[in-house]
């Protein structure tokens, strides 16, 4: 691992093997991990300042090495680095989240092994979660330096505790899936199960009932689900004259004296057998019932003896006939027991008179058991067919049922007897009310037609219109003529007419009403038009073909035009020059047009990374800033020339345009630009930048490439990729030239170091170079070749020292400390 602490005063960036590991600010310590141990070459430099600085390092496992960086200068020294390995193994179906303390380490999958290094040594807690955040497992381990600790995520398992208290067996269900069963009487412990929210059922082998558990499944803990014995309760009442014996399934429970009612409870579910029999008469009932859970049944019996109930469930009240004999007359609602009194069938009919229905139907004595009749309102089937364009709301009977959308149908059940049928439009209110006799298992059929209106358009317009009505096509009425539009549905309705010669526009909205013609006039409309003359000239104006005379200069005039869309045309009094437009003349509308002498626009982008100040011919216009764009107005239009200077640079660009009238001349301006030919004739690679340029190019050696640069005083820096020498140059760019350059090898230069407390002045030859701060460094790179005396002395005087170097291929290094 490797730590990295800033001590200038400037961002650094971190490189290892040409690797951009990271920035550090000013002041700040950063450690970097996954660097691969072995030897490599660190480097760092502070942007802008092009210098590199490097140092030659070899990264340990198990080692720290820290490093304190400043300009010109480092400390390195590794330390013992308290990390270990720690490869975690899933054997679990669940994808485990894993993380040391509060720090996330990662995603262990399911099936899965991962391995994480650099954990810190020491004492930690190891907590592995779910998705859902549920804890698995927390585990404390210790993590040794230079060792691999191997753990196993062992999630905890989720139990289902059911305990079956009922006398059948239960199946367990989660979902649609059959996890298992547990015995009647017993307790079953279910594992395995997905965690969070999850609904579960008993349902019971014999009886069927069904038993839910809805619960939030989290791991490591135990679920009880208690499951009691679901039972039903019944309810006898006796209405006989005579004390009843009562019995489920063959087991006497009870003896029921008359009028008396008992409720049972503690009766198990499924199917059973009810029976009563008589004490004095020996009659009995038998019924058979299906009992579900929390359920409460009612039985109350009226008589033993073979008979009929009849229910009467229509709207009329009807006539009961026993064999052919009147015996009744029921209410809606109300019901009748007729008692076969030992005869072994009875034949009864009943009679709806409203319905002129007839019902005749035969019932045979049984072994003392009551049957049911229910007479239901008999039924025919009407179908309604909706060709209006609106929704029908249906009314049988002063009852709503329901709708018919427009253009569809429906089916309506409607029962024997008059029914009387209203459909009401929605919105409108137009009722279409039929009455129908409606006989049994008839079917009847209702199209429903919408009640229309009309329109009648004449034309005193003056011309010949053309006319939409709606979305209907196009229609042409000639002055004094009109035309009928029948069968128009009610509503809204917009029509539209225009002229054919003037192009008037006419415009009206009618509400058309069920079974009415309306009329509707196409009168002409005017409204004015100004023309404002502001030339210098007399105009002539004409609208259309027709010419309306002359406007004076700096005169105005009113005109009065038919409503519609008219050409207009003006030219000089004795010249050419045409102007032409079209208005639209609005009924009672005033419109203006304003004559004015003709100008040109122009727009002018700046590409470049300067001012440009803009002159059109001898004058001046104005300046347009870097990238941006400036607009122009009110220019001459005839032949002109523009010219744009650069405020640094001076450099200029021109060119030249025929601006037009109301035209908009566009003129893009991008930088000149030169070139710069490198050719590397060393054993390395060459790092080029450009001081204009963001980008920086890579020589190779034996190569040339050709950098194109803006024009002007630019300033190159060349650097070699692995000796990291440096030249700097300053050149004039010039537009269209190249600059050319051959590295052949590289000039010598002294670096001094000064460790010393206070700063040294640098003279070589008894020339002054310049001061180094304490604790910095320099390079002196233009020094001539041959043998130089180099001085350095201190400011206070303390030091004084000189060394000659040979300045010719070679560079040097002087460390004062």
């Amino acid at each position: 691992m490797l730590e990295a602490a800033n001590r200038a005063s400037a961002t650094a960036w971190i490189y290892l093997d040409k690797r951009f590991l990271g920035e550090l600010k000013s002041g700040a310590r950063r450690r970097f991990y996954g660097v691969t141990p072995g030897a490599g070459l660190l480097e760092y430099r502070f942007p802008p300042d092009p210098r590199v600085f490097s140092h030659h390092v070899t990264l340990q496992w198990g080692r720290v090495l820290r490093i304190e960086i400043a300009r010109g200068g480092d400390r390195l020294h590794p330390v013992p680095a308290p990390f270990g390995v720690v490869v975690l193994r899933n054997d679990s179906p669940v994808d485990l989240v894993v993380s040391l303390g509060n720090r996330k380490l990662g995603t262990v999958l399911a099936r899965d092994s991962r391995r994480f290094d650099d954990i810190p040594s020491g004492t930690h807690v190891i907590i592995a979660r779910d998705f859902k955040r549920h804890v698995h497992q927390r585990q404390r381990v210790r993590v040794r330096v230079d060792s691999v600790l191997e753990l196993e995520l062992m999630p905890k398992p989720a139990i289902l505790l059911v305990e079956n208290r009922t006398k059948e067996p239960l199946e367990i269900y989660h979902g649609e899936t059959l996890i298992g069963t547990v015995p009647k009487t017993s307790t079953r412990r279910f594992r395995g199960l997905l965690t969070g929210a999850q609904e579960l059922r008993a349902i019971g082998r014999r009886t069927k009932s069904v038993h839910r558990l809805k619960t939030d499944i989290r791991p490591g803990m135990t679920h009880p689900w208690r499951i009691s014995s679901a039972s039903s309760s019944i309810v006898v009442e006796n209405r006989t004259a005579e004390t009843l014996r009562f019995s489920v399934d063959g087991h006497v429970l009870t003896m029921l004296a008359p009028g008396k009612r008992v409720e049972m409870d503690n009766i198990h579910l499924g199917p059973h057998r009810l029976t009563v029999v008589g004490t004095t008469s020996g009659n009995r009932q038998i019924r058979k019932v299906e009992l579900n859970a929390a359920e409460r049944m009612r039985w109350v019996i009226r008589h033993l003896a073979s008979g009929v109930v009849v229910v009467n469930h229509t709207r009329w009240t009807i006539e009961l006939y026993d064999d052919g004999l009147q015996s009744a007359s029921l209410k809606p609602g109300v019901s009748r027991v007729i008692d076969l009194k030992g005869r072994p069938s009875v034949s009864l009919e009943v009679r709806i008179p409203d319905g002129r229905l007839r019902l005749r139907r035969t019932f045979v004595a049984k072994n003392s058991e009551v049957e049911r009749w229910v007479i239901s309102a008999p039924t025919a089937t009407m179908r309604l067919v909706n060709r209006t364009p609106n929704t029908l709301e249906i009314v049988v009977n002063k009852r709503s049922m329901g709708i018919v959308a427009p253009k569809r149908d429906a089916r309506l059940a409607l029962t024997v007897g008059r029914n009387d049928i209203i459909l009401i439009e929605r919105g409108s209110g137009v009722r279409y009310p039929k009455r129908v006799l409606v006989q049994p298992g008839h079917h009847y059929r209702w199209s429903v037609e919408p009640k229309l209106g009309g329109l009648r358009v004449e034309n005193q317009s003056g011309e010949t219109v053309e006319l939409s009505l709606g979305d209907r096509s196009l229609v042409t009425i000639p002055h004094g003529e009109s035309r009928i539009f029948p069968n128009l549905s009610r509503g809204k309705v917009t029509v539209r007419a225009r002229g054919l010669r003037t192009g008037a526009e006419h415009t009206a909205t009618r509400t058309i009403v069920a079974e009415k013609r309306l009329l509707w006039k196409i009168v002409p409309e005017y409204g004015d038009l100004t023309i404002d003359n502001q030339l210098i000239d007399a105009v002539r104006f004409r609208v259309g073909e027709r010419d309306l005379g002359l406007i004076a200069s700096r005169q105005k005039r009113v005109f009065r035009l038919p409503v519609g869309t008219h050409r207009l045309s003006v030219w000089r009094a004795g010249k050419s020059d045409l102007r032409r437009t079209h208005v639209t003349i609005k009924s009672l509308g005033t419109h203006r047009w304003e004559i004015r002498e003709e100008s040109a626009r122009l727009a002018i982008y700046n590409g470049t990374d300067e001012d440009l100040e803009v002159r059109l011919e001898d004058k001046y216009l104005g300046v347009v800033h870097p990238h941006r764009t400036a607009r122009f107005e009110n220019l001459v239009f005839r032949p002109l020339s523009l010219t744009a200077i650069g405020v640094q640079s001076h450099t200029r660009y021109m060119t030249q345009k025929t601006l037009k009238p109301h035209g908009l001349f566009r003129w893009e301006i991008l930088p000149a630009v030169g070139s710069v030919a490198i050719h590397n004739k060393l054993t390395e690679a060459l790092i080029v930048e450009v001081d204009d340029l963001k980008a920086t190019y890579r020589i190779a050696p034996g190569s040339t490439k050709r950098i194109l640069v803006p024009v002007g005083r630019r300033r190159l820096l060349v650097r070699g990729e692995t000796t990291l020498n440096v030249a700097r140059y300053r050149r004039t760019i010039y537009e269209g030239h190249v600059q050319r350059f051959e590295f052949e090898r590289w000039n010598a230069f002294l670096r001094i170091d000064n460790r010393l407390d206070e700063s040294v002045i640098v003279t070589i030859d008894g020339r002054r170079e310049g001061t180094i701060l304490p604790k910095s460094a320099r390079v002196f790179s233009r020094v001539p070749s041959g043998s130089r005396l180099v001085m350095v002395r201190s400011a206070s005087g303390r030091h004084d020292r000189r060394r000659i170097f040979n300045f010719a291929n070679d560079s040097h290094h002087w460390l004062l400390q």
